[in-house]
């Protein structure tokens, strides 16, 4: 992988995704006061914004460019239908058994093989363009420790593996109730905060070293790679249940 597209794309998308959980956790806020992220900004001035249902679970995530634009560069909505999720943007659910699942909107479909506690253990796409991936989860102590991609179009054949290393302290979505899954697959995520990723691919190893600075309940204000920060903001909802 050329170095000068990896580490701004990794940039980007493993500090989002590398430490956000929906796990259940004893980090209780305020008795029934419901501590979720609302609000995080990245070093570059752009934006991302979460809402959620009453049920603390993900409705919507919208994304704001630097530029002060009113018109947002990306929005993720998500539907339920009961305790499940039925519908992701334009994808469909289809479930086949309690641990097996399918998302399809006509240009890609994915399969989704669950572990017991709901997380992913691997995911299988195809795509229109003929590529077809498959990517292995492994977990540890309720955080993502490892994860290989393979990536197959013919006789074309790319493989990374992906190893993570946690701290200790809360995760900006501990009492989030979306599906573990669905977390996994789009942000990825860990009851902790990833403080060091190794990347092995093509013969080549990149190592990105994360840290963080904390608020007095022990979830992440601020996150730092290298140069690069993060900023979060958290609300509380009284009366809701962890």
């Amino acid at each position: 992988m050329n170095r000068k597209f990896f580490f701004p794309i990794v940039a980007a998308l493993v500090l989002a995704a590398a430490f956000l959980s929906c796990n259940k956790d004893n980090g209780n806020n305020d008795g029934n006061n419901v501590k979720l992220l609302h609000f995080e900004l990245d070093h570059y001035g752009n934006n991302t914004r979460y809402e959620y249902d009453t049920q603390n679970r993900i409705t919507k995530i919208t994304g704001y460019s630097s530029n002060g634009g009113t018109t947002p560069y990306r929005t993720q909505t998500l539907m339920y239908g009961g305790n499940n999720l039925i519908k992701f943007d334009d994808y469909t659910l289809t479930a086949h058994s309690a641990n097996q699942l399918t998302y399809s909107d006509g240009r890609s479909t994915h399969t989704f093989e669950l572990n017991s506690d709901s997380t992913l253990a691997k995911v299988l796409s195809s795509y229109a363009n003929g590529w077809i991936s498959e990517i292995n989860y492994q977990y540890q102590n309720g955080n993502l420790t490892k994860k290989t991609d393979e990536l197959l179009n013919g006789e074309s054949h790319r493989v990374s593996t992906s190893e993570y290393t946690y701290d200790n302290m809360h995760s900006p979505f501990l009492n989030c109730k979306t599906p573990k899954w669905w977390m996994i697959w789009q942000i990825s995520g860990s009851k902790n905060n990833a403080t060091e990723l190794v990347v092995y691919e093509n013969g080549e190893v990149f190592k990105l070293i994360f840290s963080y600075e904390y608020d007095n309940e022990g979830y992440p204000a601020r996150s730092f790679f290298g140069e690069l920060r993060t900023y979060y903001s958290y609300d509380k909802w009284p009366g809701r249940k962890i």
